[in-house]
Formats: C-alpha cells, structure tokens, sequence
C-alpha cells in the first residue's frame, strides 16, 4: 500500500502505526533518524541539502519510564540556505510512539527563476555572474548578492551602457532572435 505523507500529522500516524517498539535508546535513536529524514522531505524546496550529525542525538529517560529523543537535521550552509530542524520523539515504557514533533527554521538563500537556470551555464560557479543596470551598481548589492550565493559576483565596467548596448544588438538582429521572445510568430 502506498500512503501520501504530506503533512507532519500523517507522517506521525504513519509513524504510530509502523514503527517497531523503540525498546533501547539505540532503536530509539534509529526512529528519530528516520524521522527527520521524512520531515527533510517535507520541507524540502529542490536546493536544501540535511545532515543529522550524530551528536544532534540525545536520548533521556522521562519518569513513566519511556524515552524521549530529540534530533536536528542541520541545513547544508550552500547558497544561502541556513538552518535546521529540530525533532522530539517520546516513547512510552513499551516502547511505543506517544509524540512526534518538529520545529523547523529554515532560511532559504536565492533561488533561480526555473530549475532549468542551473542547467543554462555550469561555469557560472567558476566565472561567477555579472551585474549590469543600474540594480547592479546599488552599494553592497554585489556583496549581498556574493554573500548569498557564494558565487563571484562582478559588476561591469560601463553598467548602464550594458542594457542600452545589448538593446540596440537585439534590435539590429531582430530577424534572427525572434524565436526567443514569447508570443514571437515563427
């Protein structure tokens, strides 16, 4: 049987009904790990990268004598993205999943227009991108904009002849660049 898992409720009944008895703190270590793996999934926008460090672990005893675990699923600090998920899982004394939780914080860095942006230019990593207009030449624009993608960014010599030229090009070749526009006839 297949189930859509679209929320942290389903996967939390999912979880009830599935997940072995947590009857030692490694087991319990295991559900919580999995766990976050699935809320990752619930979260994830195409450009987060998780890792859930080991040490993030931490099994305590409540005093019904079940376990409670509690886990983070650490963003990849790439392309600006930042953050974590925290996860609380509480076991009873058999073992059974009483609660499962999480908080998640997650800033998310810049994000291309389409997917297909990441697949247009692979050099754009080495090269880096350059600013042109006068967006480009707003104080500290280039530093934000480097900062959060932790790609080179530069700004060309003459920015707001840069349009103006590239204007005039796509004009002088219209014919030829047509198909590019949207709503261009062919």
């Amino acid at each position: 049987m297949i189930a859509l898992l679209a929320n942290p409720e389903a996967l939390e009944s999912f979880f009830r009904s599935t997940l072995p008895a947590a009857t030692t703190a490694a087991m319990a270590t295991e559900g919580a790990k999995a766990w976050l793996r699935l809320v990752e999934e619930l979260n994830q926008d195409g450009f987060l990268q998780f890792a859930v460090p080991d040490e993030s672990i931490t099994v305590t005893r409540v005093v019904s004598g079940g376990q409670r675990v509690t886990g983070e699923a650490v963003v990849v600090p790439k392309g600006g993205n930042q953050g974590g998920i925290r996860a609380v899982l509480v076991f009873d004394s058999s073992g059974t999943l009483v609660s499962a939780s999480e908080t998640a914080q997650i800033k998310r860095g810049i994000r291309p227009i389409c997917q297909a942006t990441k697949l247009l230019d692979p050099d754009l990593i080495v090269r880096g991108m350059y600013l042109v207009g006068g967006g480009g030449m707003l104080r500290g624009f280039d530093l934000r904009i480097s900062e959060e993608t932790e790609i080179p960014v530069h700004l060309v010599d003459a920015p707001l002849e840069c349009v103006v030229l590239g204007a005039g090009r796509v004009i002088e070749n219209y014919d030829r660049l047509k198909s590019m526009f949207m709503g261009a006839r062919r």
